[in-house]
């Protein structure tokens, strides 16, 4: 009997979710850093070295928002919630681990094209804390046990004489969830907090996202809604519509409907939120659904009625992608630089690229550059910033890098300075740019022939600026900065140092240019309730709109030439226009969405119960520059509660019933996650992972111990011939113990890659109970004793993407190189007693190989998938060491165990294309996103001698992937796969090849 492939039915097995230990990718441990701890009366709050005023400010926030947001919901978490605080990359983020009781926040605000600005702590620790408390409330049973496990293994009837069964052909692993909440309303209600508390709000960026989808036909569907798995604005979609949906709820059947729809999910068999929503409504979720879409149809048509008659937008000069920004002219007006996502699937995906307008033509500058771009006064040089780079510990910081045109050069100006947005200053020798450091931001200069870097402003309590453009005089530096909701116009005076705000109101105005001439600022305003490009007069300083847009504009750039260059949203994202004539546009045709309620959807409130007013007055009036004074000690190690996932797997026709247990402390430095079953005949399967991650290598254990038992006509002429017994034949019992260690440490290199050692011990054992005519007998004995020094690198890259599951775009591949020393009982089979143990020494080196090809072709999600698999064993073994080339993993039109060698070479080659790009198509509990079809054709062999093509066996085949989700957020992947074996061959006298072969899966991955 023979381990098959445990890595691989592991793998096969992984939960989702299941804790960040073993669910992050080679993720940075950050051994430089140091950990500190708050506690207070309800939270723990850990933050690092460099986070101080985050953590101290989060420990204040949270103890404030706690009984505002537990008395909505009337519920109390069980113990203390641990905050953990990070500002080791410059990322922005907050998630809810409900299971783990933790919240995870990133220090840097969040700065996203697809929401207003807000007070960011204020705003995320909200959020997230309202996640907790509203989740628990609707959790079916204790947070201990997040889901069951329904499982099954099927397999071949192919085997060979030293293993049990053949290889797999069906695996499935499928949860069934104890809390179950569709996205959009656990977002929903996030966002929505308590009406009038205002950390976040309904602002004019959400209202442009659902009016341009309103009104365009593309608001998501009920059932799109309830999940994730879109681009980044179909994903934000889930947000927004979740948001304003949640709003219409409360203002129709009042705020407390939100906590009794929460409190309806606890019932055991409620698979959706349709039932609760119909028990506290009387109404159908999706009659609801509709009569929400029809009200804002009526509002929003009847809101630009007016603006529709009266319109004034330029021309797109790049319509392609979700998301087009920062457009900036060159000097001479010739050209414009901007970001752009193409026809990547997010946000994040933006790339540099400059267009001549004049022949229309794009080219690439650098991938990953995200905010503001500065071209030199002479154009031949453009300054930005990405953060490509690893800094210590694994940190991505941006820093500031210039492209040279004539060179086709990039060089880099910081290093690990936390620098963004740059701008150059007229004379050519400085940049202006944006710090960020602890949640706060501050405006610099760098001095371009000395690297000098000095700052203009000292902000320390979680200031925020944006876009920083120099004056054409150099005299004065125009900026946008908020602290809480909405951004003002600044003018720093560098002679006096002192800031004047331009435009600062109830309003959000930001991405100020100048005119050439730097007689006019343009700039961003929502005063309507729409973003529209404004002029503004720095010598009157009267301002009037430029553009008149159902959508909005942003960050205008005017060219010598009087031409105006914005980013224009519709309903299908960012695109860069050019207006040619700016002129002033009357007030009467720029119509006020703010005074006919359009953004006023998701609703402030109405009959607000008296204890919650209370609640929500109490909290408005706050001072975050006053910190309270807290106790401040090291960190010590916090393990989340042991959290189990029980489980139960059909098995080779036995039922294993077991469970899967996991922990670890709340910073992710160590943990582990273990699993066992067993069957009523005392077969049991049983494995550990543990971790270890505070230095820069990551150490790990794994464990595994599989017991399994069968029964055959025993062989025992050997005894015979020996004396050991008289009978020649009796009913044989096997009991097989395999057990297997491995003791590693893995290095992450860069990105995209992972270098693993390890040394792996393996004892594999058999007991024997057989009858004879004097009684019961019992034998046992070793049959396998291994050593294994293992050295593994990974590399990776696959791109992400709404298909990078069903189809991916990128390469992976696997070096392995195994050095063994192995011990291997002669003559060994399983339906065969060995009375005495003699070994034979097995000692070989051992080189594997696996790649993985995938090729976008010109037809939309169409691809090409190729697959190379090669081992070589340096000496001859016994077949039990034998590579094996068929089956699920391998050449598929034969059994596993039908293809064996030393030597290995196998070639796939995939035709992979859509069937539906987008089913939405719900039922029950399922969630039915894309469907996929394949056609395959594997080529390879494995073989002890030469290599000879001629002996190499062919394949073909289809396959069916499809895309779904299971209670809302579970990832359901469903494959099929036929194939059809060409050749005809034999292997220890049986035949294989000319037969249709047939494999399932179910789980939450594919298998490459």
């Amino acid at each position: 009997m023979q381990i098959y492939c445990f890595s691989f039915l592991l793998a096969c097995f992984t939960l989702w979710p299941v804790n960040p230990v073993f669910s992050q990718y080679a993720q940075d441990n950050h051994p430089e850093l140091s950990w500190y701890s708050i506690e207070t009366e309800h939270f723990h709050v850990h933050f690092h070295n460099g986070a101080e005023r985050t953590g101290r400010l989060t420990a204040k926030i949270a103890e404030e928002i706690h009984g505002t947001i537990t008395s909505l919901y009337k519920y109390q978490p069980s113990g203390k919630v641990h905050f953990v605080i990070r500002d080791h990359d410059d990322y922005s983020n907050g998630a809810a681990y409900y299971y783990d009781n933790k919240i995870e926040i990133w220090a840097t605000a969040m700065d996203f094209d697809l929401r207003g600005s807000h007070n960011w702590l204020r705003n995320v620790i909200t959020h997230e804390y309202t996640h907790m408390i509203q989740i628990g409330a609707a959790r079916k049973i204790t947070r201990r046990i997040p889901a069951f496990y329904v499982q099954a293994i099927g397999y071949e009837d192919d085997k060979r004489e030293d293993v049990l069964h053949g290889g797999p052909n069906a695996i499935a692993s499928y949860p069934l969830a104890m809390t179950i909440m569709p996205s959009w309303f656990a977002e929903g209600v996030a966002q929505y907090q308590l009406p009038g508390l205002d950390y976040d709000t309904w602002d004019t960026h959400r209202d442009m996202i659902l009016r341009t989808a309103t009104l365009d036909g593309e608001l998501l569907s009920y059932s799109e809604m309830g999940g994730f798995g879109k681009n980044s604005l179909g994903n934000e979609k889930s947000y927004n519509h979740g948001y304003a949906f949640v709003g219409y709820i409360a203002d129709n059947y009042g705020v407390e409907a939100l906590r009794d729809i929460s409190k309806a999910m606890k019932g055991f068999f409620r698979l959706t939120l349709d039932g609760a929503i119909r028990k506290v409504t009387g109404k159908k979720a999706s009659e609801l659904y509709r009569e929400w879409a029809g009200h804002l149809q009526l509002k929003y048509e009847k809101a630009i009625q007016h603006i529709a008659d009266n319109r004034v937008e330029g021309e797109l000069v790049e319509a392609n992608g979700i998301g087009n920004f920062n457009p900036s002219w060159s000097p001479n007006g010739d050209k414009l630089a901007y970001l752009t996502t193409g026809d990547n699937d997010f946000l994040s995906q933006t790339s540099l690229v400059i267009k001549e307008l004049s022949t229309d033509k794009t080219t690439k500058i650098s991938l990953g550059v995200r905010y503001g771009i500065g071209w030199s006064p002479d154009g031949s040089k453009l300054a930005y910033a990405h953060r490509k780079a690893r800094g210590k510990g694994g940190s991505r910081f941006y820093d500031i890098y210039i492209y040279d045109l004539n060179r086709k050069k990039e060089k880099r100006l910081t290093n690990g300075l936390r620098a963004f947005a740059p701008n150059w200053s007229p004379d050519g020798s400085r940049l202006a740019f944006v710090k960020a450091h602890d949640g706060t931001e501050n405006l610099g200069l760098i001095e371009l022939q000395t690297n000098k870097v000095t700052y203009l402003t000292n902000h320390k309590n979680g200031e925020q600026i944006v876009n920083p453009q120099w004056s054409p005089d150099g005299k004065s530096i125009l900026f946008s900065m908020f602290t809480s909701s909405g951004q003002d116009l600044n003018l720093l005076s560098l002679e006096s140092n002192q800031i004047t705000e331009l435009v600062a109101d109830e309003f959000d105005s930001r991405d100020g240019s100048f005119s050439p001439d730097g007689k006019k600022i343009y700039f961003s305003w929502d005063k309507t309730g729409i973003f529209n490009v404004y002029e503004f007069d720095l010598a009157s300083g009267e301002s009037h709109p430029v553009t008149n847009v159902v959508g909005g504009a942003f960050m205008p750039s005017v060219n010598r030439n009087g031409e105006l260059a914005y980013s224009s949203f519709t309903s299908d994202g960012y695109k860069i226009a050019r207006l040619s004539q700016l002129a002033k546009i009357d007030p009467q045709n720029s119509h006020s969405l703010t005074q006919s309620n359009g953004v006023k959807l998701a609703s402030a409130g109405k009959n607000l119960p008296p204890y919650l007013r209370k609640q929500v007055g109490a909290r408005r009036d706050y001072d975050d520059k006053q910190i309270p004074e807290y106790e401040v000690n090291s960190y010590k190690s916090q393990y989340s509660s042991l959290a189990f996932l029980p489980r139960a797997m059909l098995d080779y026709g036995t039922l294993k019933l077991g469970t899967y247990l996991y922990s670890y402390d709340v910073l992710n430095k160590y943990g582990f996650l273990a699993g066992f079953d067993i069957n009523s005949r005392g077969d049991y399967d049983l494995f550990a992972l543990l971790e270890y991650r505070k230095f820069g290598p990551t150490f790990f254990f794994e464990g595994y111990n599989q017991v399994q038992g069968t029964s055959s006509k025993v062989d025992s002429l050997s005894l015979i011939q020996r004396g050991l017994f008289n009978i020649d034949s009796a009913t044989d019992k096997f009991k097989y113990n395999l057990i297997e260690a491995n003791l590693g440490v893995s290095f992450k290199l860069g990105a995209t890659n992972e270098l693993k050692a390890s040394f792996i011990m393996s004892r594999y054992s058999a007991t024997a109970r057989f009858q004879q005519a004097v009684g019961d007998a019992k034998l046992s004995y070793r049959y396998f004793v291994g050593r294994d020094i293992s050295l593994e690198f990974m590399h990776r890259n696959l791109a992400p993407s709404l298909y990078s599951d069903i189809n991916p775009s990128g390469r992976t591949i696997t070096v392995g190189y195994d050095r063994e020393y192995n011990r291997f009982l002669v003559d060994f089979a399983t339906d065969r007693i060995v009375g005495i143990e003699v070994f034979k020494n097995y000692n070989f080196n051992k080189f594997t190989l696996s790649w993985r090809e995938h090729r976008a072709l010109p037809l939309k999600n169409h691809s090409l998938n190729f697959a190379l698999d090669a081992g070589f064993i340096d000496t001859k073994v016994d077949s039990f060491f034998n590579f094996f080339g068929g089956g699920i993993i391998g050449n598929r039109g034969y059994p596993y165990y039908s293809i064996e060698g030393r030597k290995m070479v196998r070639a796939s080659a995939t035709y992979r294309f859509p069937v539906f790009h987008h089913l939405d198509m719900q039922f029950l509990h399922l969630y039915f996103d894309k469907v996929f079809l394949g056609a395959f054709y594997d080529y390879g062999n494995a073989f002890d001698g030469g290599l000879d093509f001629n002996n190499f066996k062919s394949s073909v085949g289809a396959e069916l992937r499809l895309d779904s989700y299971s209670f809302y957020a579970f990832p359901t992947r469903i494959f099929f796969n036929a194939a059809y074996g060409l050749d005809r061959f034999a292997n220890s006298g049986v035949q294989y090849g000319n037969e249709w072969r047939y494999y399932f899966g179910i789980s939450f991955g594919y298998l490459d």
